[in-house]
């Protein structure tokens, strides 16, 4: 399997929040611990597997790497009636068989697979009481099969309810999914009072519920988009919403229906947050012998954000699906037939097996898609993958404890001949300790998830034309409780750290140099939210109903999101609470007459906020020819916005603006087209596109001011 953007933003998206070692996983000491089967006892000095690499099998496509670990009560004694899952993480999660000999288990991993991106563990008591897991991303997956895992049981001694909830009526009955950070899954049935209870670990967090009727509603949310919700709260709600059964076409090329082809839906709620609602058993379709596959707990809203993963070993998406009236169309051409490539790496000592080779490409079946692939190498350093002929892959080493060189190669010719040899030498790693903390005192920020980039500039040659991408080797780390990680890296190069969540967001880089100590110190400026006071006034000083006013409020700092919508008081004079240094408040009366906006830095005075008439923006469309561009839809995302700050990642760019509203216009016959009821100041980011297209067109953006109202944008759009 080959995994597209879209595919990896999803992942990308869910492994923000999900790719955390659980710290509540206790290590003791070789006492406390029964041997194993082999001379590898977690924790203890022995001889090591890479010596015998017991722990590997196999080659090419028969690969596999085993997993071996110990599962502990509270007390340290072996948990002898103890049972492990083990599940694959990808897409569609996948369980796969685990061996259990008393306290031990076992199990071996499809190495030579590339559509997962690690594994999760989960031991459970005889009487499901106490529990305890971990998740292993898959660069970490070669370490663990060497050191083994401890997995030391706690008692579920916390209960966390969800509350089920339609129109505020409370929902019997309800199928409910929650997942937690460790990719576990638990499930439950609503009470009469319409709540599912669920028993946890202290330490864990959700990242994800679920929640449908059998007479077709739905509900649910991700912990990792917004609004910001609390992961580690002990009550949730989760509201549903009437459903309507939808049709998915697939066709091909010529607009023919096809059969028997398997897909995936994922639907979120409308901009701006896109927070997926999950999945169902359902959500997997295939389509009948119309091309048509049915869901019946597509939610029943005006405006839906959704999609369809093509999985299926013959066909791949040809362009964006469409709505064509009430059908949700998507067209396939056939997959480009792959040819098998291999590479080696040199290592001067030590084994040379079980090492993670990750292969990225640009140049994807799918238009703006790459080509992502994983291979896994032999124990005589070899490794495998199917890849496209003629394309140019960014290759690296992707491991836990080992850094290898990032290197860019055809690997195979266009006419399937062999390319460039591919021979990955390892560098010496260069740490670095990253330091995270929050507010006046530096508070140490435990178990905070960290992005961790190195990027790779290459060149490719595409149509004859010369373009450029950046590869880049991408990883995960955990701070500790004292608010720190390190993080082996390549030297020469600078280091990306990212936190994304729901609450915040910043990057910071460094240069990382052979030989010199390197910290990196990410702080937040707060580190409880603070109240913020603005009032309302009229930029004429004349009295008006403050009454008629709605205001929304948030940060525009780029780092800490969300947005807060309040009512000023008889005074004008509202309220909202942010950690955010850099906010903003936009303002507009209930007739749209009336607007303000006003953004600063670290506010320790009173918002003013001057509300003054609003503009009606006018624009048109017209061809190359110069010719009116009739019935054109034109989507206006309208936002307060501030420039963002320099240094940016490009392809993860820290947004400092927050989403006021949306308008959906259509072009008239001369190419018209109008909105109504703008604050001065607000940004205006306009698209356009045709009748029953999905390919949007950038209309670019423009910031409204009074000369707006005099003025006709006009803007060029390809026939």
């Amino acid at each position: 399997m080959h995994i597209t953007i879209s595919g990896v933003r999803l992942y990308l998206g869910m492994l923000l929040v999900t790719l955390i070692l659980l710290s509540s996983s206790d290590t003791s000491t070789a006492s406390d611990i029964p041997p194993l089967n082999s001379s590898v006892i977690p924790g203890k000095d022995s001889p090591t597997v890479e010596s015998t690499e017991e722990w590997i099998r196999g080659d090419g496509e028969n690969l596999e790497i085993r997993l071996r670990g110990v599962v502990l009560l509270p007390s340290g004694e072996p948990a002898v009636s103890a049972t492990v899952t083990a599940m694959l993480t990808k897409n569609l999660p996948e369980t796969i068989p685990v061996t259990m000999t008393g306290s031990q288990f076992e199990v071996w991993l499809p190495a030579h697979r590339d559509d997962w991106y690690g594994v999760s563990l989960m031991a459970v008591s005889d009487d499901k009481s106490q529990r305890n897991g971990m998740l292993i991303n898959r660069f970490a997956v070669r370490e663990a099969a060497i050191e083994g895992k401890i997995i030391t049981l706690q008692h579920c001694n916390r209960t966390v309810t969800l509350e089920v909830i339609h129109n505020d009526v409370p929902v019997a009955g309800t199928h409910v999914k929650v997942v937690l950070e460790s990719g576990y899954q638990l499930t439950s049935l609503s009470d009469q009072q319409g709540k599912a209870r669920f028993d946890l670990l202290p330490s864990e967090k959700l990242s994800a519920i679920t929640a449908w009727t059998d007479d077709r509603r739905i509900g649910g949310y991700q912990f990792s988009r917004g609004p910001v919700r609390d992961p580690a709260a002990d009550a949730h709600v989760v509201q549903l919403h009437h459903c309507r059964r939808q049709a998915f076409h697939v066709v091909d090329g010529d607009g023919e229906p096809l059969a028997g082809v398997s897909m995936q839906l994922q639907i979120a709620t409308p901009p701006p947050h896109y927070n997926y609602l999950g999945t169902l058993e359902q959500s997997t379709m295939v389509t009948d012998d119309r091309g048509v596959a049915f869901f019946d707990w597509f939610p029943d809203w005006q405006e839906v954000h959704c999609y369809v993963d093509i999985d299926d070993a013959r066909w791949v998406q040809d362009g964006k699906s469409r709505w064509e009236d009430d059908l949700f169309v998507t067209q396939v051409k056939p997959r480009t037939a792959r040819k098998r490539m291999s590479g080696t790496i040199a290592r001067a000592m030590g084994s040379k097996a079980g090492f993670l080779v990750q292969l990225r490409s640009f140049q994807g079946e799918q238009e703006r898609r790459s080509d992502v692939a994983a291979a896994v190498t032999d124990q005589d350093g070899r490794f495998y993958a199917e890849v496209l002929p003629g394309k140019t892959y960014c290759v690296c080493v992707n491991d836990a404890a080992f850094v290898s060189e990032m290197i860019d190669v055809i690997p195979i010719r266009d006419d399937g001949a062999l390319g460039d040899a591919v021979n990955l030498k390892f560098l010496k790693a260069s740490p670095v300790t990253i330091q995270v903390t929050a507010g006046e005192s530096k508070r140490p920020i435990a178990d905070q998830l960290l992005y961790l980039r190195q990027s790779h500039v290459f060149t490719w040659l595409e149509n004859d034309e010369t373009k450029n991408g950046i590869g880049s080797r991408d990883s995960w780390a955990t701070t500790d409780e004292d608010g720190k990680a390190i993080a082996l890296v390549e030297p020469g190069k600078k280091l990306e750290v990212s936190i994304h969540t729901p609450a915040w967001s910043v990057e910071e880089k460094i240069d990382v140099v052979q030989g010199q100590p390197s910290l990196l110190h990410i702080h937040r400026e707060f580190d409880e939210p603070r109240t913020v006071l603005g009032i309302v006034v009229k930029g004429d000083n004349k009295e008006f109903d403050f009454s008629s006013v709605s205001v929304l409020a948030g940060s525009v700092d780029g780092k800490v999101q969300g947005t807060e919508k309040v009512s000023p008081r008889d005074n004008g004079v509202f309220s909202f609470t942010t950690m955010g240094s850099r906010v903003g408040a936009i303002a507009v009366t209930d007739d749209g007459k009336l607007g303000g906006i006003v953004t600063a830095d670290n506010p320790r005075r009173l918002l003013r906020l001057t509300m003054k008439p609003t503009i009606d923006f006018r624009g048109r469309l017209v061809t190359a020819e110069n010719q009116p561009a009739s019935n054109r839809s034109v989507l206006a995302v309208v936002s307060v916005e501030v420039a963002q700050e320099r240094d940016q990642d490009p392809l993860m760019p820290l947004s400092t603006r927050f989403e006021w509203k949306r308008f959906s216009v259509t072009t008239d016959d001369q190419g018209y087209y109008q909105l109504q009821g703008l604050p001065i100041g607000a940004e205006v980011n306009l698209s356009t596109s045709k009748p029953q297209q999905n390919k949007p067109h950038w209309l670019g953006s423009v910031t409204v001011t009074e000369k707006s109202q005099q003025e006709t944008l006009v803007r060029t759009v390809p026939e």
